[in-house]
């Protein structure tokens, strides 16, 4: 029922992929990588 060429132009892979049945959901994998935040200050 969903318009794969609609979806992904509106960059929605979640859901083309959750209704080609091809999404991998892994559950979660007990690591902060989402919330690691880097600054980088040049000198000078």
């Amino acid at each position: 029922g969903e318009n794969p060429k609609t979806l992904l132009d509106n960059n929605d892979s979640n859901k083309a992929l959750n209704a080609a049945k091809d999404l991998l959901t892994t559950g979660p994998t007990g690591t902060n990588v989402a919330d690691v935040q880097i600054m980088l200050l040049g000198a000078g």
